[in-house]
């Protein structure tokens, strides 16, 4: 991550404005995914991380502007239960339209490093407003691990989360199938010198297993604007 974070970025007090900002530059550092390896093909380059956010966008849009039919994760829902728990420790709550862009910030940051704390840290926001975004955020990029983190009931966010990281982001991908599964090999073969396939019916063969309902996955490639 050669290019720095401007002054100017972290003075922003709007929230959608401030998101944006460091999302154009994050995007920008995942090109050096690509060039690290030489531009070889990458999987987590900016192609990736850009459907990533459309995907959460897309989902997080459904889900404000329509009935709880449409919103197949209970987005609402499971905010105002994150809110009851996070105003119980005396920390301020936080809107859906914080919750969307909060969620674009979680998938610029994730691959990047311990990164999305120290930037919140060093905003401009009230010290309330770094309390509530930080925990928020922190939660959200522990939910875009592969599998899920602990048996049992899953943590507030987790499904949304995986889903729009493993499928909308393929679904929505510039990239082919074909281009996905060859830079994940490359990146597995250089990191951890292992050779893994990643098969290129992924989303036929994952999808399922998160989503076992075959309603609840029309519903959300509807959402996604996915041909069914």
């Amino acid at each position: 991550m050669g290019e720095k974070i401007q002054p100017e970025l972290l003075d922003v007090r709007q929230l959608p404005e401030f998101v944006n900002g460091i999302t154009r530059l994050c995007v920008n550092w995942h090109n050096e995914f690509d060039d690290l390896r030489g531009h070889k093909p990458s999987y987590h380059n900016r192609f990736h991380i850009k459907s990533a956010l459309k995907s959460a966008w897309m989902l997080t849009n459904a889900a404000s502007h329509s009935d709880k039919q449409e919103d197949p994760f209970n987005l609402i829902d499971q905010l105002d239960r994150w809110n009851r728990f996070q105003q119980a420790n005396d920390r301020e709550p936080v809107s859906m339209d914080e919750f969307r862009h909060l969620t674009q910030f979680a998938f610029a940051c994730h691959d990047l490093g311990n990164i999305a704390e120290t930037i919140l840290a060093h905003s401009s926001f009230t010290k309330k407003e770094k309390e509530k975004y930080i925990e928020l955020v922190t939660h959200l990029i522990n939910e875009t691990s592969y599998e899920f983190n602990s048996p049992g009931e899953r943590p507030l966010f987790a499904l949304f989360m995986r889903i729009a990281y493993q499928i909308g982001s393929n679904y929505l991908s510039e990239k082919t199938q074909e281009e996905i599964s060859n830079g994940l090999k490359q990146e597995f073969l250089e990191e951890w010198g292992e050779e893994k396939s990643y098969p290129r019916d992924f989303i036929s063969i994952r999808f399922p297993l998160l989503v076992p309902d075959e309603t609840m996955r029309r519903q959300i490639q509807k959402n996604l604007g996915v041909n069914t």
